[in-house]
Formats: C-alpha cells, structure tokens, sequence
C-alpha cells in the first residue's frame, strides 16, 4: 500500500480557496431564509400582540372578566404567587397560541424539521389546554354558587358551622372539576377517580354513622309518639318519673306537661317508660297551648 502523495504548496491554495468558495455559497444560499424567518417572526409578534390586546377588550366588552373575577381562580393565582388574573392569562395564551403558529412557518422556512414537529404538536394540544382552562373557570364559579347557597340556606335555618360546610362542599367539587380538566389535557386519571372514589364513599359513610348516631334517639321519640297517642289524651291527669301534672300538648318527640312548677318536656320513650295512668275524671279545658318548638 503505498502513502498518498503530499500536496503541493500550490495546491494548499486552492483547496483552501474552494472550502471557503464552498461555505460562502452555503451562507449565501441560507440567508434568504433566515431574512425570510425573521420577518415572519417580527410579524407574527406584532399580530399576536394585536390579537392579545382584541382578546382582552372582549373579555372586558362581555364582562367575562367581572365573570372569572368571582370565582376562585383568582384567589388560587394569588396563592401561587402570581401577580396577574384569569384574563390575564388568557390573553397571554392567546398571544401564544398567534405567535407559535408563526414561529411554525419560520421554523419551516429555515429548515428545521425537528422544531417544527415538536411546535406542530404543541399547538394540536392547545385546544385542549383552553378547554380544561374552561372547565376549571366555570367548574370554579358553579362552586362557589354553590358554596354560597349552602352557607345561606344554613345561615338561615340557624345551624352551625355554615361556613365550614360551604368550603368543604366547594373543595369536594372543585376536586371534581380538576378530575376532569385533566382528563381533558388527555391524563390517566383513573387511578385518581378509583381513590377518590373510595375517599367519598368512606367520607359518606362517615357521614351517614354520625347522622344514625346524632338522629337516633330523635328517631326513637317519633316512633315513640304513635304509642304514646294510644295511651294518653290531652287532658289526662298523670305521673310521669315522679312528676304529677295533666298532659297539655302531645309532640311529635316529646309530651308537655303542666305541672304545679310549671310546663314540662319529656321526651316520648322516657315518657312510655316512667308514665303512671293515665286519669280521666271528665273534661278538662286545658290551659293555653304553647308553641312548637
């Protein structure tokens, strides 16, 4: 095998001349596109931000930025630290979602093949970006209604801990409509629905053993009642646990008696159990009928 011949020194020359020759013509031939791609992305950033700024004037002509700005959207960004609001962030999505599709056609422009798919398959999965955005503002806002429902309804009727039970009802369906947008976003949330689903069933029947326990001796004097109206009548003079007196009003959970220190409840099944008569001398016009209570 014989060595390959040295160049001469007049041939270093022009190897080196068409190297360069070889490269210019490369740089030439490429900056067409490059000038090209620069002008679509200085294009593409000033529709983007036109398109961003009619987003905004929208959302502020529909007031559905007065819309997101009462759910809990806004106060979970301020939590997260950040300093903007749910039309904030829409419009700058919406100025993504112009200025990638432009950045497509300059990556297209310049070539680059890799870029543009991995920009192609970001912009296929944006609709389902904006539909889970959605779903969590409105999911949100119906949360709330009904956080605010619950509280007045209990407000009203008197019982405690309304606030507590409107944030706990707002959380459990907020969790819910997180579930969902991330189904949307195309996430296996299945082993999330299978936990979840077991938490609510164990939280329900939490709720259900401390309700049977709370009700049970109210449900005791209502059955209690029916017995209780077989055995007396309005009027019968009787003893009950060491109380005389004459039976004023039957209840529906307990027995009103006038005894000489004055009215007294007692409740149906200790009634049933301790009552001694009744007595019937005649009738009797029995003093005024309390209220209910």
């Amino acid at each position: 095998m014989q060595p390959s011949a040295l160049l001469r020194p007049g041939e270093w020359y022009d190897v080196i001349v068409a190297s360069f020759q070889r490269v210019a013509s490369t740089v030439v031939g490429y900056v067409p596109n490059l000038l090209g791609a620069i002008a679509i992305l200085i294009a593409g950033w000033l529709i983007a931000k036109a398109v961003q700024s009619a987003a905004g004037r929208i959302m502020r002509w529909t007031k559905l930025d007065a819309l997101f700005a009462r759910t809990s959207l806004e106060q979970s960004l301020r939590n997260a630290g950040l300093d903007t609001t749910t039309t904030g962030v829409i419009e700058k999505l919406t100025y993504w979602i112009v200025f990638v599709v432009f950045l497509i056609a300059a990556a297209d422009t310049l070539g680059l093949e890799v870029v543009n798919t991995a920009l192609t398959r970001f912009v296929g999965y944006i609709p389902s970006v904006i539909a889970a955005v959605l779903i969590l503002a409105f999911g949100a806002y119906i949360a709330r209604i009904v956080r605010d429902g619950i509280t007045a309804g209990m407000m009203q009727a008197r019982l405690a801990y309304p606030q507590t039970v409107g944030r706990i009802a707002e959380a459990a369906l907020m969790v819910f409509v997180v579930i969902i947008g991330l189904a949307q976003l195309g996430l296996d949330v299945d082993i999330l629905v299978s936990n979840m689903s077991i938490i609510v069933a164990g939280l329900m029947l939490a709720v259900a053993i401390s309700f049977g326990l709370g009700v049970r001796d109210i449900v005791g004097n209502v059955v209690a009642a029916y017995y209780v109206r077989q055995l007396v009548k309005t009027g019968d003079a009787l003893q009950v646990a060491g109380r005389t007196g004459k039976v004023h009003q039957l209840r529906q959970t307990s027995v009103v008696l006038d005894t000489p220190d004055g009215y007294v409840l007692v409740p149906n099944r200790e009634f049933l159990t301790t009552v001694t008569g009744p007595s019937r001398p005649g009738p009797a016009s029995p003093p005024e009928s309390i209220s209910e209570q």
